[in-house]
């Protein structure tokens, strides 16, 4: 995608995983050597409540990859579904 975009070219990058899972830092950071860029990233807060439980399990960590290092920066009593608000 970075090779379709003309240099100096004002660029947008919209993301909108299905699933934080498939969305690596990776890619924001390829994307963010464009000389202008702009992103809009929509983290589902829905899909967040519903599935906060799974999702904190250490053994599945499926955040890493998007959010790398996010375990050391949130305090431990924040990952449980009591600290989210309603």
């Amino acid at each position: 995608m970075k090779k379709a975009v003309p240099f100096g070219a004002l660029a947008l990058s919209y993301i909108d995983p299905y699933n934080l899972e498939y969305l690596s830092f990776s890619v924001i950071e390829r994307l963010a050597k464009l000389q202008h860029v702009d992103f809009a990233v929509h983290f589902s807060i829905m899909d967040l409540h519903r599935n906060i439980d799974m999702e904190l399990d250490p053994k599945r960590d499926l955040f890493k990859d998007a959010l790398p290092g996010w375990r050391d920066r949130v305090p431990a009593e924040a990952l449980s579904k009591k600290s989210l608000p309603n």
